[in-house]
C-alpha cells in the first residue's frame, strides 16, 4: 500500500490580497512530496498554484471530513475577523500552522497548539511545516493540545459573559477613552468575575491593575480552570479576551 503524502490544507478566497493564499500556496510548495488541497470560497485558482485537489461552495456539514483528512491547516492571512478555521481544525484533530494575525491569540498559544509566524514571511512558514513533516512528537502535542482547546471553548456560557462585558463597555465607552486599557478592562473584568454562578471561592476581591493586567488576569483563569468551577472559568477568560478586542477599537 501506497504510504499516504503529507497533506496540506489552505483555505480562503483567491481574489483577495490579505488572505495571502499566494504565500499559502508557495510555503506548501516548498515541501518535498507535500499535497495541497484549497478550499477557494470564491472560485479564482491561479494557475502557478497547482493544488491537488480544490473545493468550492462546500456545505458547512461537509467541512469536518476534509479537516479530517489533511494533516496541517496553512493560514497566512495578514488581516482576519473572527479566525474560525484552525479552531475548526483543531477540533477536527489537525495541526495548525498561522501568521499572528490580529486576533489569533483569543485561543492560540505558540507551541502549545500551533505553530504561529510572523505575517508576511512565508519563509517561516516552510520551516514550521518542515518541522510539522517530520517531527511526529511536536505534531502529537500540538494536536491533543488542540483538541483541548477546541473542547475548552463553551460558547453557551462565554456568549452571555461577553455580552455582559460588551454593554459594560459600550455604557462606558466615553470613559474609556480616557483612560488606559488595563484600567478599563479591570472594570470588564471583576463584571465577568462577578457574573459567575457559582462564584470562584478563590477570586481575590481586587484583581491586578497595572500593565500587564490582561496576562495576569488570564493567568488566574487558566488556574482556576484546573481546579473549581472550570467550565465557567474557562467561559470567562474567553469573554475578557473578546472584550479586551472590543477595548482596544475604542481606546
Amino acid at each position: 500500500t501506497a504510504k499516504k503524502r503529507f497533506r496540506v490544507l489552505i483555505e480562503g478566497p483567491g481574489s483577495v490580497p490579505y488572505k495571502r493564499i499566494g504565500d499559502a500556496f508557495a510555503a506548501a510548495q516548498s515541501l518535498k512530496d507535500a499535497e495541497i488541497w484549497y478550499i477557494c470560497s470564491d472560485g479564482v485558482v491561479k494557475r502557478e498554484w497547482k493544488p491537488d485537489r480544490v473545493f468550492s461552495a462546500v456545505p458547512y456539514r461537509e467541512m469536518a471530513s476534509i479537516y479530517r483528512s489533511c494533516d496541517v491547516l496553512l493560514k497566512l492571512s495578514a488581516v482576519e475577523g473572527v479566525f474560525g478555521p484552525p479552531l475548526e481544525m483543531m477540533a477536527c484533530g489537525g495541526c495548525c500552522v498561522v501568521s499572528n494575525v490580529s486576533g489569533y491569540d483569543e485561543y492560540i498559544r505558540a507551541e502549545h497548539n500551533a505553530l504561529v509566524v510572523p505575517v508576511g514571511q512565508p519563509a517561516l512558514a516552510v520551516q514550521a511545516l518542515q518541522r510539522l513533516h517530520s517531527e511526529s512528537d511536536l505534531r502529537s502535542r500540538l494536536i491533543q493540545n488542540g483538541i483541548e482547546t477546541a473542547a475548552g471553548l463553551d460558547w453557551p456560557l462565554v456568549t452571555p459573559l461577553f455580552e455582559k462585558a460588551l454593554q459594560n463597555i459600550i455604557s462606558r465607552r466615553h470613559e474609556y477613552r480616557l483612560v488606559r486599557r488595563d484600567q478599563a478592562l479591570l472594570v470588564t473584568a471583576r463584571q465577568l468575575r462577578d457574573s459567575l454562578n457559582p462564584p470562584l471561592a478563590s477570586c481575590p476581591d481586587e484583581l491586578p491593575d497595572d500593565p500587564v493586567f490582561l496576562k495576569k488576569c488570564v493567568e488566574f483563569l487558566d488556574q482556576a480552570a484546573r481546579a473549581e468551577n472550570a467550565r465557567a472559568a474557562r467561559a470567562a477568560k474567553q469573554a475578557l479576551l473578546l472584550a479586551d478586542r472590543t477595548v482596544k477599537l475604542l481606546l
